[in-house]
């Protein structure tokens, strides 16, 4: 049998291909499960770097790629996964880069050129129904995501903060707040992020002088989909604006749940996602006109954004997103030139 390696920062021991927590949360990697599967009854056998070792593997995929990871060899066939943005990862964008590998898969719309970058996009086990009962939504809106920060032109972290402190400030009694992090001193200053990774009592010093409490703060979870049923809409923010293309889990979650996003990210979202399946936040001005908007919807309204959703998860236009889709992509690209 032929061996395959991945090569990548986390997830080793193949857990990768975890089906359960701590590395598995809302099924996210059924995807990789499914081509590990896919690719042994081709005769590959597809394992993490530390498994199958970089010397003893026929062909050699990176998911993302940073110089603490080893180099690529050149005696062997090399595939580059594009997991992060350019806004999260930069080193990942570096044209140079790109000569060290045979072919690179990427959900980058401006990348792709279906000769050496070819189309990729975030993949799912999708749903072909969702949960449509109004009663279970116990409150208006929720947002789920970390908290962090990051200094670039295209961010949206800050603009996740500046939702949840207008819901705090005018309507806390019907919004909640979920993730790692919000009890924690995040800052985009390299200085005082050295210092508190090196001194644990200055953290906890920033920590006090200069955390402003979530009041909407209702803790960590492990499973975003169960909790998102139990809202009607949910922030619904990329970690980067404009980037066509990038489309993550984000919205996929609450499609799952039954949980219309209002969405913020790719500026050709409607290229992949039909427009009335979704609220798009770059047409309302301020919080103001999107609270008044979601919060006298009709629940007519409401139910035909889920219907929407429902109708979208059964049709041809997602099965680009379908973990089905990303197994033969890539089957189909690397084996055929075998």
């Amino acid at each position: 049998m032929k061996k395959i390696a991945i090569v990548m920062g986390s997830h080793l021991q193949n857990n990768i291909f975890a089906s359960c927590k701590p590395y598995d949360f809302d099924n996210f990697l059924f995807q990789h499960r499914l081509l590990k599967s896919r690719l042994y009854e081709l005769g590959y056998d597809l394992a993490t770097y530390d498994i199958n070792s970089i010397d003893c593997a026929d062909i050699v995929f990176y998911y993302d790629y940073n110089d603490s990871l080893p180099h690529p060899v050149k005696s062997k066939r090399n595939i580059l996964f594009l997991w992060e943005s350019e806004v999260i990862s930069p080193q990942l964008y570096q044209t140079e880069l790109y000569t060290k590998f045979d072919i690179i898969f990427t959900f980058c719309d401006e990348l792709v050129d279906g000769v050496k970058f070819l189309k990729m996009n975030y993949a799912y086990d999708t749903p072909l129904t969702i949960n449509k009962d109004i009663v279970q939504k116990k409150k208006l809106c929720t947002l789920i995501a970390g908290n962090k920060v990051i200094n670039h032109e295209l961010e949206l972290y800050s603009k996740r903060r500046e939702a949840i402190r207008w819901f705090e400030t005018h309507h806390l009694e019907e919004f909640d707040l979920y993730g790692r992090g919000w009890r924690e001193y995040v800052t985009s200053n390299r200085l005082l992020n050295m210092i508190s990774r090196r001194v644990p009592l200055a953290k906890q010093i920033l920590k006090v002088i200069c955390t402003k409490p979530f009041p909407s703060y209702c803790g960590e979870i492990d499973d975003k989909i169960p909790v998102l049923e139990k809202y009607k809409f949910a922030i619904c923010y990329e970690n980067a604006r404009d980037i066509p293309g990038y489309i993550t889990e984000k919205i996929f979650h609450c499609f799952f749940a039954g949980c219309v996003p209002i969405y913020w990210g790719a500026n050709n979202i409607t290229d992949y996602v039909p427009f009335d399946c979704f609220i798009d936040m770059r047409y309302y001005k301020t919080y103001e006109a999107l609270y008044d908007y979601i919060s006298k919807m009709p629940n007519e309204e409401y139910l035909r954004y889920l219907e929407n959703i429902e109708s979208y998860l059964n049709s041809e236009q997602i099965q680009q997103f379908s973990a089905e889709n990303f197994a033969d992509t890539v089957i189909k690209e690397v084996l055929n030139e075998e």
